[in-house]
């Protein structure tokens, strides 16, 4: 990304806290051909680093380097930053230290730490609609409304329930699903009864 010098309200970064995390260039140093004028349109924030999604479908990562396999430095020149896989996502989830996308052909890209299997997506099913990431888990939504999720199970956090289910969402080691009738159910880790104090009388939306 560059700025053009103009005095205007759009500098080209991406401000966290009181501080740039990604600092725009002169465009006269870089090839502006190269560059991806096109707009942020979804931020995800792990442990240690932040990803985020522009519209023509790019992932940059910035953040913590502490996991040599995690893909996740901060960036320097749009030229030879890492970013996620080659293609093009139309949504992005963060973990603790791993990350998943969905690509516009409705797949699920992992990368990062995979030493669950959190960043090894099932060669079969989908094409999906949607995907969280937990700590050590990742779960995906298909359009027929089942979720099917992989990773650790130490609390049973793989076991989803049968749907049809229109949005789902993950916690550290628990997942909680929406279904058509408004109703929430989770499963997984409850020791802090994120599972078992779930309301059955209240009906939500997505």
């Amino acid at each position: 990304m560059c700025f053009d010098g103009k005095d205007n309200d759009l500098d080209g970064n991406i401000d966290c806290a009181d501080a740039d995390c990604i600092i725009a260039q002169e465009c006269a140093s870089v090839d502006s051909g190269a560059i991806d004028h096109t707009p942020w349109i979804m931020l995800s924030a792990g442990m240690h680093a932040t990803c985020a999604l522009q519209g023509s479908g790019r992932v940059t990562c910035w953040g913590s380097g502490e996991c040599d396999t995690c893909d996740i430095h901060a960036p320097q020149n749009p030229h030879t930053q890492q970013v996620a896989p080659d293609g093009e996502y139309t949504s992005i989830q963060m973990g603790y230290l791993h990350t998943c996308a969905l690509t516009i052909e409705g797949e699920v890209e992992c990368w990062g730490l995979n030493d669950k299997g959190q960043s090894a997506p099932p060669t079969t099913g989908g094409p999906w609609q949607s995907v969280t990431v937990g700590e050590y888990h990742t779960c995906a939504l298909d359009w027929a409304g089942e979720i099917e999720c992989w990773g650790n199970n130490a609390t049973d956090q793989l076991n989803a329930p049968n749907g049809p289910w229109v949005s789902v969402t993950s916690g550290w080691d628990h997942v909680c699903a929406l279904s058509e009738d408004g109703g929430v159910q989770c499963w997984g880790g409850d020791e802090r009864d994120q599972v078992s104090a779930t309301p059955t009388s209240t009906k939500f939306s997505s």
